[in-house]
């Protein structure tokens, strides 16, 4: 049983650290203009700060 819980430990650890490491959205670039996604994501962060 300990085996089992160390072992999700280190998925759930393992996982976390995926998403850290690329914390910004993946974007799928067909059909989108460059020049207004970038002014559509200054303005998102300026709301989260």
């Amino acid at each position: 049983m300990r085996e089992l819980n160390f072992f999700m430990l280190l998925v759930i650890l393992a996982a976390i650290a995926g998403c850290a490491a690329h914390p910004d959205p993946i974007v799928d670039m067909q059909g989108v203009n460059p020049d207004r996604l970038a002014k559509d994501w200054d303005e998102g962060e300026g709301y989260s700060e």
